[in-house]
């Protein structure tokens, strides 16, 4: 019972959206004309970075690792760097919610398999594509990095 409240909990927290900006406020904002103010925004959300390159950084950074059940998990203890905690929480909240999502729909499609069948398969492949030096968690609980 008390899964299915912190699931549900965790999903309503990861509402992804974007936010609206009206072509007024970015006039009134730029003192500009529209289509300036429009180029501007558009700079400003190429430069943004994705959820991949940012997880890929964390891992690097060591902030965060593959843990053994699949998920991201923070390991605060062994970052090498400054990072904002709120939104590396909401990297991993997203980040984790899509792939609980990839292995129930894995499970639905196949004939027999189980979560965790499919979550132990889905690592294995998934640990070949984590960027080099990122740490992941072995199966006795000890964690290193990534050798390429």
């Amino acid at each position: 019972e008390y899964r299915d409240l912190e699931n549900d909990l965790e999903q309503a927290g990861l509402t992804p959206s974007g936010e609206p900006i009206p072509r007024e406020e970015l006039i009134e904002t730029s003192g500009e004309d529209a289509n300036a103010a429009l180029g501007e925004v558009a700079q400003l959300y190429a430069r943004v970075e994705s959820d991949a390159e940012a997880i890929d950084r964390l891992l690097r950074s060591k902030c965060i690792g593959e843990a053994k059940s699949g998920f991201l998990e923070a390991r605060p203890a062994d970052c090498t760097r400054t990072i904002d905690t709120a939104e590396m929480t909401r990297l991993l909240g997203r980040a984790n919610l899509h792939r609980r999502q990839i292995w129930q729909l894995a499970v639905a499609e196949s004939k027999g398999a189980t979560i965790v069948m499919v979550r132990v398969r889905w690592r294995e492949l998934h640990l070949e594509r984590v960027v080099c030096g990122g740490l992941f968690e072995l199966a006795d609980g000890t964690w290193k990095p990534k050798k390429c």
